[in-house]
């Protein structure tokens, strides 16, 4: 998601051009504006944008187009791709802006957040840092698109995961194809990118059916979205021949099929997949149409505010998602509709502006040296991660300490592993005495099931356990009598305690759990398994 013009200044002509056809794309500025546009209406929840995260779709797909041509245009001049500074250019156009976003929000949230919110965005924050926080959320199952359970103010550098990973396979892989292929490399480098183009593809559309937060997240996923760019970066040069009649038809269809899935796609719409198509091939019809002479279709994009947008668009993405999730802790008296999120929208373009003009532009001006920015680039990535590691530190420490305790409160019993007094993380107080689990150990604090008691979200297997008075899972009644725990996983939270009355009794207890299906005479879509 670079924002920088330097890369587009030299992908108008072929991957192996001599030359250029255009120094500078301007539509592929305006294609970054429609992107970012797109995410930050959908996250403030503006009505009618209901898919506006296809903008990061049509992120990657720019990515592919200008590193793929960037990278072969090398390797068709000098013989060779210098990995070195090709890598180091990355740092120093992306990770300056993204590491004071990370060290800017774990501040705020130190100061305004619950000490237990700001702990897992300390540990989140380590991996933005890092760019892997796209497999740490595709672990924990985190849906993307459904925001509304106290999400991470760092979940969208998922996105700047999959990209820096791109970064990091692509030239490698480029290069063992030119290195296999030797002098038929242009020839075969097509072929070799859409072998990548279909597996990608396949494996995005298979995890949507066994594991859809893998699918959204990972790169093995999204790596097609990319290959899609690179063939239009291969195939810049016969595209520059065609009519400029015939390339802006092109250009309309492409747009079209960006603003459609963008307005029409939903929450509940599978994806990426096949749905993705429509917005990557659309981003790859318009990047193809601009690829030669002007067309009358850029006066969409190549216009001040159009341009402008898209300069700050990478820092605007960066800061958009903090503002609106810190924004509630910060004045927790506002309601959030959506023009008040719309409010936040402009306070974090304010932001972007502040980091491209302060850090981004003087950053760009900077003369590049490899050995200066190999330093930079581990003193940025260590600040980052030695903030998320102290945030964390001090969270704990706040979080276990011993507090005087209060001479009017009636003594409460101590009970095992519970011998300290803990400031109340959600009240701000005092507890009159001990805790029980720690607060710290609250999130992993589940109900011990026996095997197989709780059927998982993905499942289609009924589930049934009958357990005995004994603790023993028995296919025959044992005890006197039965007690039926029925529902989804919050009813599963009940076992212990009924588990433990019915033990007491004699009685058997029947576990008919499953995630995500609660009581109710209702039909419950899974949106993952296309059905019930």
């Amino acid at each position: 998601m670079s924002t920088l013009v330097e890369e587009e200044r030299i992908a108008g002509g072929g991957a192996v051009a001599a030359a250029p056809a255009r120094r500078f794309r301007p539509d592929i500025q305006g294609l970054r504006a429609i992107a970012i546009l797109l995410v930050v209406l959908y996250h403030a929840h503006v009505p009618g944008i209901r898919g506006g995260y296809v903008g990061v779709d049509v992120f990657f797909v720019i990515s592919g187009y200008l590193i793929t041509g960037q990278l072969v245009r090398e390797l068709a001049k000098s013989g060779r791709i210098s990995l070195t500074r090709f890598y180091l250019k990355r740092v120093r156009r992306l990770l300056p802006a993204a590491v004071i976003v990370i060290v800017g929000t774990l501040c705020v949230a130190w100061a305004f957040a619950p000490p237990l919110l700001s702990k897992s965005l300390s540990v989140d924050g380590i991996f933005a840092a890092l760019y892997t926080l796209n497999y740490r959320l595709a672990v924990e199952g985190v849906n993307y698109q459904n925001a509304g359970a106290a999400p991470s103010a760092f979940q969208h550098f998922w996105s700047l995961g999959v990209e820096e990973q791109f970064y990091l396979f692509w030239p490698l892989l480029i290069l063992l194809t030119v290195l296999l292929t030797r002098r038929w490399w242009r020839e075969l480098l097509p072929v070799f990118f859409v072998g990548i183009i279909v597996i990608s593809l396949y494996v995005s559309q298979y995890l949507l059916a066994t594991d859809a937060p893998m699918s959204y997240f990972s790169v093995e996923s999204r790596a097609w979205e990319f290959g899609v760019g690179a063939l239009v970066a291969l195939a810049s040069a016969p595209l520059a021949r065609v009519r400029p009649g015939i390339r802006l038809w092109m250009s309309l269809a492409g747009l079209a099929a960006i603003l459609c899935s963008g307005l029409f796609y939903t929450d509940a719409t599978q994806f990426p997949g096949i749905h993705a198509l429509v917005p990557v091939l659309g981003t790859a019809l318009a990047i193809s149409a601009g690829c030669g002479t002007r067309i009358r279709s850029e006066a969409v994009l190549d216009n001040r505010v159009m341009q402008w947008l898209g300069q700050v668009s990478y820092p605007w993405y960066l800061w958009h998602w903090p503002v609106l999730v810190l924004a509630p802790y910060i004045w927790p008296g506002v309601t959030f509709t959506w023009t008040v999120d719309l409010g936040l929208m402009a306070l974090a373009l304010l932001l972007a502006a502040a980091t491209y003009y302060v850090l981004e532009l003087p950053v760009r001006k900077f003369a590049f040296h490899s050995a200066v920015w190999a330093v930079a680039g581990i003193s940025l990535m260590t600040a980052a991660v030695a903030t998320g590691t102290f945030v964390d530190s001090r969270v704990t420490s706040l979080l276990t300490a011993s507090a005087p305790a209060n001479p009017s409160a009636p003594t409460a019993p101590v009970r095992s592993g519970a011998d300290k007094k803990v400031t109340d993380p959600f009240a701000g107080q005092l507890t009159s005495g001990p805790v029980n689990p720690s607060v710290l150990k609250a999130v992993s604090d589940t109900p011990n099931y026996p095997a197989d008691c709780i059927v998982s979200f993905a499942a289609t297997t009924s589930p049934k356990c009958l357990i005995g008075p004994d603790g023993s899972e028995t296919s025959a009644p044992a005890g006197s009598n039965r007690v039926v725990l029925l529902g989804d996983s919050h009813a599963g939270e009940w076992f212990p305690d009924v588990y433990g009355v019915a033990r007491q009794h004699g009685w058997d207890t029947e576990v008919l759990n499953k995630d995500g299906c609660p009581l109710a005479t209702i039909t419950i879509e899974n949106a993952a398994l296309n059905g019930p």
